[in-house]
């Protein structure tokens, strides 16, 4: 049965749990009361901690990571695109991993056939395709000194030191290879990475012009 319900390397280390060799009656404790009983309140209690610490995101400073949410939502894309680099940062987009992880996909692949796990670092920065929009030539100055960072760690160093338009162009390509993978499972095949660079940059530069003027 813990074969069939965790996954195998989950299903090892609950296996190898030593069971007592006294005839002990099992019962069930609610571990987050004193009393050891289930509680809504208690429930709720929990529930709240773990958001709280999962909205932290992969820094251990709190004021830091704060301060990189803040700084997303002051960059001069669209509304939704913020909306996709915040949960993208946060690691709470549906990608392979995270379902596999919800127990509601067990193939973790990535749709490019690279043997890497599809995570979010991997999808967005380090998979097949997106290995390659990004070493495009107009994008290799934006990715400078990017190299073996996670997304949110690149985000941010990218928010520190670009000007709004890299910015907007660094969220909005990001943002079109989430857009474009999710179509690719439903057979609309992948734009050539140079053309999905040239319109992300259009997109930028469009919403860049009409809300905030030239900024280049």
């Amino acid at each position: 049965m813990i074969d069939h319900v965790f996954l195998p390397h989950e299903a090892e280390v609950i296996k190898s749990i030593p069971l007592s060799n006294r005839a002990v009656q099992d019962i069930q404790i609610w571990a987050y009361t004193n009393i050891s009983e289930y509680l809504v309140k208690s429930a709720y209690k929990m529930i709240q901690t773990q958001q709280l610490r999962s909205s932290h995101g992969q820094s251990s400073n709190h004021s830091q990571s704060n301060k990189i949410w803040k700084a997303i939502w002051a960059v001069k894309v669209c509304n939704k695109i913020k909306t996709f680099i915040w949960r993208a940062c946060r690691d709470i987009l549906p990608t392979k991993a995270n379902l596999t992880r919800r127990k509601i996909l067990f193939d973790v692949g990535c749709e490019c056939y690279d043997d890497g796990v599809e995570s979010i670092d991997h999808i967005l920065l380090s998979c097949t395709y997106s290995d390659k929009v990004w070493k495009s030539k107009c994008l290799r100055e934006i990715m400078s000194h990017c190299t073996n960072l996670s997304f949110v760690d690149v985000a941010d160093q990218i928010m520190q030191s670009k000007n709004d338009p890299e910015i907007a162009i660094f969220f909005t390509t990001s943002w079109m290879i989430w857009n474009k993978r999710n179509k690719a499972y439903y057979g609309t095949p992948r734009p050539d990475p140079p053309f999905l660079v040239m319109f992300a940059a259009a997109h930028a530069s469009e919403h860049l012009e009409a809300n905030y003027g030239n900024l280049s």
